[in-house]
């Protein structure tokens, strides 16, 4: 699952942004089953939104400009590689630089790659990738019962290679 959490103040994005960046970040994780890409935009209150010791209304009126932090969770795939993992990086910041440069603010964006094992839904491990019951899921767009190899699997099976 790609999780997006983007952290900004109240009222940063506008409706038609919100919807230009989720239609931008889902189209990111093709083959993907749709139901995976889960953007979550968290508005923080001035008060609970601090930047070393300044609240993000004084660090931006310090600095001219607001500051946006994105967390990715990829869970679904993972970038092997100083390459791939370069390309990832710089393909997911692409998806949201239009929007947050024309805003002129600053941010600072991470990817995550937990373990495979500790990730479930709806009581189902996920399918390894390329597998039939992958390829069900994406038609079904959602998590159903199935009997073959996890993404676990997967992953500790490259491992012994």
């Amino acid at each position: 699952m790609p999780l997006h959490r983007i952290y900004t103040p109240q009222g940063f994005f506008t409706k038609d942004e919100k919807r230009a960046l989720v239609d931008s970040i889902a189209s990111m994780y093709i083959g993907l089953p749709a139901f995976l890409v889960i953007t979550l935009f968290c508005p923080i209150d001035e008060d609970d939104f601090y930047i070393g010791k300044q609240n993000h209304s004084e660090r931006a009126s310090e600095q001219g400009k607001p500051f946006v932090r994105i967390v990715s969770q990829h869970l679904a795939r993972t970038a092997e590689g100083k390459e791939r993992r370069t390309r990832t990086i710089r393909s997911l910041e692409d998806r949201f630089r239009a929007v947050l440069e024309a805003k002129n603010c600053e941010w600072e964006i991470h990817i995550e790659e937990p373990a495979a094992d500790l990730w479930r839904l709806s009581g189902h491990d996920y399918p390894a990738p390329g597998s039939q019951a992958e390829s069900q899921w994406r038609e079904a767009n959602k998590a159903v019962q199935y009997q073959g190899p996890t993404m676990a699997d997967h992953l500790a099976e490259k491992a012994s290679l």
